[in-house]
């Protein structure tokens, strides 16, 4: 297997669990692909929001934005469900670290496929990342998204020109626990893709069903179904963090 795993958080490739999203770039033959690449694809990475957990609602805050859990949630790493996490947190004395996958409805709610607890409590300096759509327009050097407060005023060469109200962008930094400001590193512009036609190259998200084979073929849940993805022919396979 001549694959080159990448995670700046850290995992290899036998890391990779149902529930995570992942961003496929290779070619697709029907319902079999062959990836070239793998980007895991994080939704938000970083503390929960004091008060974080709302149990009638199934409800999490993660970084100023709203998670929604259901039965088919996967926890990882020590938790089970909401309620460890609000046990964990107590009166707001921890502020766990969790890395949420999932999707975004058209309020903005991350409908939560998998999440994985880093940590107990949040390290001031630890790397975040929010992925999600800007709430207005951006100021001089700051943007919203969902609650969510972000400086890109140190981010090299500033904001993308594309980047308005509505666009859905990747933010990496840290957090500055005083006043809670995402302090960005990075921001990425992202862009929905499309399907493709048999045998060409491709680029599609969707959500690991299962892992069908360890370090070789997974299921994927995309756009267009369920696609077996084989991955002993990737050149790299990268997730999307915090660095």
């Amino acid at each position: 297997d001549s694959t080159n795993f990448f995670d700046d958080r850290g995992r290899d490739k036998s890391g990779l669990m149902a529930g995570m999203m992942v961003a496929i770039f290779g070619t697709i033959n029907g319902t079999n692909g062959r990836a070239d690449n793998i980007a895991v694809l994080r939704h938000v990475d970083g503390p929960m929001d004091d008060n974080g957990v709302d149990l009638a609602t199934n409800g999490l805050k993660v970084m100023g934005q709203d998670v929604v859990v259901d039965a088919s949630t996967v926890f990882d790493n020590g938790i089970t469900n909401l309620a460890d996490l609000q046990t964990l947190q107590g009166a707001n004395v921890n502020h766990p670290e969790l890395e949420v996958h999932g999707s975004a409805d058209n309020n903005g709610v991350i409908h939560a496929a998998f999440i994985h607890k880093w940590a107990d409590d949040h390290v001031a300096g630890n790397g975040v990342q929010v992925r999600g759509t800007l709430a207005g327009p951006p100021t001089a050097t700051t943007f919203v998204i969902g609650r969510q407060t972000v400086n890109f005023g140190a981010v090299p060469g500033g904001l993308p020109a594309r980047v308005v109200a509505g666009s859905f962008v990747e933010v990496k930094g840290s957090l500055r626990v005083s006043d809670n400001v995402l302090l960005a590193t990075s921001v990425k512009l992202e862009d929905a893709t499309g399907g493709q036609p048999s045998g060409s190259r491709v680029e599609v998200e969707g959500y690991v069903n299962r892992v069908v084979t360890p370090n070789a073929s997974f299921e994927l849940i995309g756009p267009n179904g369920v696609q077996t993805v084989t991955w002993t022919t990737v050149t790299t396979v990268f997730t999307g963090g915090t660095g």
